[in-house]
Order: C-alpha cells, then sequence, then structure tokens
C-alpha cells in the first residue's frame, strides 16, 4: 500500500502522516502484528511515508522486516527493548491465532496476556506511550439493524467478542490507574488482498477462481443471509493512522462504512466477474452474529472516508485468488 502515502492518499490522509510524524518526535510507532492481515499494509503505508516504525511480529515473515517476539512469552524482553527505544505511539494488532486456540476460554486467556504484557512495557518506560487498542465490532453481539454506534452496549455473542471486551477492559483500567493514553478501535468486517482463506469473502473468491479455471470443485459456503458491514483493508489503515495521530484518548471509534451487505450478494458479484452465473452454489447453515452494521458518524468527524469501493475490493480479492489457483 505504500504507493498511495504520497501519490494517490487524499489530503487528509497525508496530513494525518505528517501529523504523526512530528507527533514521534524521533521515536517510533511500535506496531504488534506487524505481519498480520491489518499489520503489512499499516507498516508498508507508514514507512513508505517516512514515518520511523518498530515492527513486532510472532513468526515474522510475511514481507514486513519485523523483530521477532512472542507477546505470550515472559515480558522481559520486551520491556528490556522499550526501555532501549520507547516508542511514542504502540498500535496493538496482535492477536492469538484461533486456528491455534478455537473460539474457547484458551482463546481469551492468550489474548489478555498479550495485552497484559504489552501494558507492562508500556508503563515501564518513564514516558508511557499513547496506545492504539485495535478491538473488535465482535464486542457489540447480536444487532436488530440499525447501525451500532459507539454507545451500543456490549453483548459479544462469541469467546473472541468476550475477550476483545476483557482487553479492552485491561486497559481502560490502566488509563484510570497510570494515565495512560488509550484509543480503542472496533473495526467491522475488514476485507481485501492479503486475507487468510478462512475468512469468508476469500474463502469464496477461492472456490469461485477454481472453478473458472475449470475445476469441477463445487462452490460450497454457509452465512449467505448474513449482513456484514465491509470495510478495505486499505480503509482500515488509514483509519488507523489517523486515530494514532488524531483519536482523543479515552474514546473508542469504530471503523466501518455504516452500510449492510448480504454476503450472498458478494458471492453473486464474484460468481458474475467470473462468468459463472449459471453455477450452483451449495450452502451450509450460517452461524454468529445475523446483522452487524456500524455507525462511522464520529470517526468521520475527524476527516476520514473510506475511498475503496467494496466492488472494488471484491475484484482485487478474485484477481488474488486467480493468481493463487493459476500458481
Amino acid at each position: 500500500m505504500g504507493e498511495d502515502t504520497r501519490s494517490t492518499a487524499p489530503r487528509w490522509a497525508r496530513r494525518d502522516l505528517v501529523r504523526l510524524g512530528r507527533m514521534l518526535a524521533g521515536q517510533p510507532i511500535l506496531v504488534t502484528g506487524a505481519s498480520g492481515f491489518i499489520g503489512r499494509p499499516l507498516v508498508r503505508y507508514l514507512r513508505a511515508g517516512g514515518v520511523s516504525v518498530s515492527a513486532l511480529s510472532r513468526t515474522g515473515g510475511g514481507g514486513v522486516r519485523a523483530w521477532q517476539h512472542d507477546l505470550e512469552d515472559d515480558p522481559t524482553r520486551l520491556v528490556r527493548r522499550f526501555r532501549r527505544r520507547p516508542p511514542a505511539v504502540v498500535v496493538h494488532l496482535a492477536a492469538p491465532a484461533p486456528a491455534a486456540a478455537g473460539d474457547t476460554y484458551g482463546l481469551v486467556e492468550l489474548g489478555l496476556r498479550q495485552t497484559e504484557h504489552l501494558l507492562e512495557a508500556c508503563l515501564a518506560v518513564p514516558c508511557p506511550p499513547r496506545l492504539v487498542l485495535v478491538s473488535s465490532s465482535a464486542v457489540y453481539g447480536p444487532s436488530d439493524g440499525r447501525p451500532l454506534t459507539e454507545r451500543h452496549p456490549p453483548a459479544p455473542a462469541s469467546y473472541h467478542g468476550i475477550g476483545k471486551l476483557l482487553a479492552e477492559a485491561l486497559v481502560i483500567r490502566a488509563s484510570a490507574a497510570e494515565g495512560l493514553a488509550v484509543v480503542r478501535v472496533r473495526p467491522f468486517n475488514v476485507v481485501g488482498p492479503g486475507q487468510a482463506r478462512g475468512r469468508v469473502l476469500p474463502r469464496m473468491a477461492e472456490q469461485v477462481a477454481k472453478r473458472e479455471a475449470g475445476r469441477s470443485d463445487p462452490i460450497m459456503t454457509r452465512g449467505l443471509a448474513g449482513v456484514r458491514d465491509f470495510i478495505d483493508v486499505r480503509d482500515t489503515v488509514m483509519a488507523l493512522v489517523t486515530l494514532a495521530a488524531r483519536g482523543e484518548p479515552g474514546s473508542v471509534y469504530n471503523v466501518c462504512r455504516g452500510h449492510g451487505v448480504r454476503v450472498g450478494d458478494l458471492l453473486e458479484h464474484l460468481l458474475a466477474m467470473a462468468g459463472l452465473g449459471d453455477v450452483s452454489v451449495a450452502t451450509r447453515g450460517g452461524h454468529g452474529v445475523d446483522v452487524s452494521v456500524g455507525d462511522p458518524a464520529k470517526l468521520r468527524q475527524l476527516g476520514w472516508r473510506p475511498r475503496v469501493p467494496l466492488g472494488q475490493t471484491v475484484c482485487d480479492v478474485l484477481e488474488e485468488w486467480r493468481r493463487h489457483v493459476v500458481r
């Protein structure tokens, strides 16, 4: 995403990059989960904009130069690094892998341990950094179809949502007790190139690309009736930069479009782009929240606007999976 930094990025986004760079005053911004789906383009975007970045990743790789460290480990090594090179801002994207922990108490425990260890490092330096905690819209739980504002009472319907809500409680406690400046962010359904195949859009795009290439694999999916608020990863990256630079400490912000889209409509769009409108689809039962749509008004007040149309996102993801299938 680096090419967007100086050329095609909107003026407000370029201003926020400059503002963030000045805020850092020679110190780095630390990004945890730097080799993940959102972390990779965020690190590239910041570095292309001339911002000093310290990237932290459990596994390394992902095309991003990163310090390899698992936040679930003893925090002593992380504290030493913070004391040696304290960051001015931390964007906390790291999360335990659901595939490893399952959607269970273990997922909650691992996520809380990561956040606890990061907070310990933040509070171990004389001037604690500003912390941008990337939570999730999963903390809201079921919706009646109306856009969810940040004032909606949390009612998570999954262990993922419970874990994110408890992580928010940890940083709120640190903010109240230690004066840590914390901005909480709740992205809705982030989609785009580079997303793991287990998520809904790449899973459907992979199946369509295989069928388009002549394979006879059946197209099977679930939850087609669900309505979600899909937001492109590139717009999410710009939102995080805006909130790192100008988000109000103590506040929480939704990152979303504010419009719901039926999951089945995305599949129909993929099939139409591949010329497979007559292919039958085997559906399974849905799961999770049926409707999840957010209200981005609070973030929009800071000047942020989504700029990547959902149709472009779907096209980019299908092109990516076409390349994978050919290889």
